[in-house]
């Protein structure tokens, strides 16, 4: 299924619903895995898949997936893989990234501070990227 299009800096949420062979949701063995794929086939990501709500949702896990500077412009293929009572499940999903935005993400702190030789903009990205500017000019 394709996810749409996106940004460095943002997040894309990424999921699957576990199935089992007649395609009813099931409980997996195991979290599912997914594996992110970059435009020229070399792996970008890979982790577990975190459950969404195990009583109210059977089977559906999602995760939310900050593309920052691994992660190349073009197409990425998304793998989820899973097994449950010995059948083993696959699904994919794709998403474009666009060339632009920032991997550092967007800005979710700003501090002025202000000191006699110099005043400075202190800010932190939501990406865990830590900066500052000096006299800046509004």
């Amino acid at each position: 299924m394709w996810r749409g299009r996106c940004q460095h800096g943002e997040e894309i949420t990424l999921g699957v619903l576990c199935t089992d062979g007649a395609g009813a949701p099931v409980y997996p063995d195991a979290a599912p895995t997914l594996d992110v794929f970059g435009p020229e086939g070399q792996p970008v990501a890979g982790q577990r898949l975190p459950a969404v709500d195990r009583a109210a949702a059977v089977g559906l896990f999602q995760l939310g997936l900050f593309l920052g500077p691994a992660f190349a412009p073009g197409r990425h293929r998304a793998v989820y893989r899973w097994s449950a009572g010995g059948l083993a499940g696959v699904a994919e999903d794709w998403f474009d990234l666009l060339p632009g935005g920032d991997a550092r993400g967007a800005v979710i702190a700003l501090y002025a501070y202000e000191r006699p030789q110099a005043d400075y903009l202190i800010r932190q990205q939501d990406g865990g990227a830590m900066g500052a500017n000096r006299n800046p000019y509004y």
